[in-house]
């Protein structure tokens, strides 16, 4: 088993990552002006990450709903933690949101 690690900002990709055995190992919050977004740093087997990703892509990836929904929360809060924190910090230095 070989890890590899891969950035998404496809929040279903980030769930479907971990649906199938992978791993959130970082958030990194992205400023774009009066918005923001987040990247995802995704850890994973090197086969079950280029499986899932073909399969993804193709169109042909089947979950279970209710694991899928459960990841899809996980990597949601992630997200909109990682975007309250970085809104805390930037208040806490006068830069407003």
């Amino acid at each position: 088993m070989e890890n590899e690690s891969v950035e998404v900002m496809d929040l279903y990709l980030a769930a479907y990552y971990l649906i199938r055995g992978c791993a959130i190992d970082e958030v990194r919050y992205i400023p774009m002006g009066k918005t923001a977004a987040c990247s995802l740093m995704i850890r994973g087997d090197r086969a079950v990450i280029r499986e899932a990703m073909e399969a993804f892509f193709a169109s042909t990836a089947e979950v279970n709903l209710l694991a899928f929904r459960n990841a899809y929360n996980r990597v949601n809060n992630a997200v909109h933690q990682a975007k309250r924190n970085a809104g805390a910090g930037k208040a806490r230095n006068g830069d407003g949101l």
